[in-house]
């Protein structure tokens, strides 16, 4: 079930004491339940947030298996917030 913080804009901001890495996780997390209630735009949002705070995450740390894995997650992330957009423009949604 989506959260009312899910759709709520500040749920992209980043809390004080949050990770990068827990940050992005949220944000996908989000992302996915946004998806599922048929929120699309909503979820393509913080599908490219997600993706944003997945590269930062590999500002924190210099093993370059993580960083291969974070930069992964993010081309992911950005891959489906993109055929989102592109799946809400053939639908006219």
């Amino acid at each position: 079930m989506a959260s009312s913080r899910a759709a709520d804009p500040s749920a992209l901001a980043r809390r004080p004491t949050e990770s990068t890495l827990a940050w992005a996780h949220r944000l996908a997390s989000s992302a996915e339940e946004l998806h599922e209630h048929g929120k699309f735009g909503q979820a393509a949002t913080h599908f490219e947030a997600a993706s944003d705070a997945y590269i930062s995450a590999t500002l924190d740390t210099s093993d370059t298996h993580n960083m291969q894995s974070l930069r992964l997650l993010a081309s992911a992330h950005a891959n489906r917030a993109h055929e989102l957009r592109l799946r809400m423009r053939l639908h006219g949604v």
